[in-house]
């Protein structure tokens, strides 16, 4: 349910699209940090809007059995036309969807 399209002029740069039709969220961001030494890989992402604002950072690390890793994510990320008092209904269904995200995604790996 996400689409993505990096920007050809500037690679650190991507915009996606989560929902159906026209009822997909834009999600610009921009890559502004990534560490691929050692064990554990990780890439901070900046949120620029037009929607949702603020940051992601995401850490990738072998697991204890071959052909898994652990991984893991956060982010501070707000909607800055929404009133206050909706952010903790709209941070569960985010984290409602985005569980189902990784769930699906999982699924189709192979083990």
């Amino acid at each position: 349910m996400t689409r993505m399209e990096v920007d050809p002029a500037d690679p650190s740069r991507f915009t996606a699209w989560s929902g159906l039709g026209k009822l997909a969220l834009e999600d610009r961001m921009q890559v502004t940090d990534t560490n691929t030494s050692g064990d554990t890989k990780t890439c901070r992402v900046v949120k620029l809007g037009p929607v949702l604002v603020g940051e992601a950072e995401f850490a990738v690390s072998p697991a204890s059995t071959p052909n898994h890793c652990v991984v893991q994510w956060r982010e501070d990320v707000m909607v800055p036309f929404l009133p206050r008092f909706l952010a903790p209904v709209v941070g569960w269904f985010g984290k409602i969807l985005f569980g189902l995200s990784i769930s699906r995604m999982a699924k189709k790996t192979p083990a």
